[in-house]
């Protein structure tokens, strides 16, 4: 019965996630957290493991429409995975619950 729920988070992540143009963790994290009692570094993690094929579906859809900027993508992602590296050593230094 909980592999169910993962599949309906994933669905409904996934749709809102590509409809409205965000990262499913807004819905995903929360729901991690207060329906599957994941530890909060837990729910980010596996939110983020989550996140990356499924963004990757929405953009390789995109890119057959012809819908990205693609001189724009390539200056953003170096720095977004710059982000992501700092906001890990940040996050390593809180309290989960933080």
């Amino acid at each position: 019965m909980q592999y169910l729920g993962y599949m309906l988070l994933g669905l409904v992540a996934g749709f809102v996630s590509k409809l409205l143009g965000m990262g499913g963790g807004v819905l995903v994290v929360p729901v991690l957290i207060f329906f599957f009692a994941l530890p909060m570094k837990m729910a980010v993690g596996t939110s983020l493991a989550y996140i990356a094929p499924v963004a990757l579906s929405g953009a390789l859809q995109d890119a057959f429409k012809e819908y990205i900027n693609y001189r724009i993508a390539l200056v953003a992602i170096p720095f977004g995975i710059m982000g992501t590296y700092i906001g890990s050593k940040v996050s390593d230094e809180l309290k989960g619950n933080t």
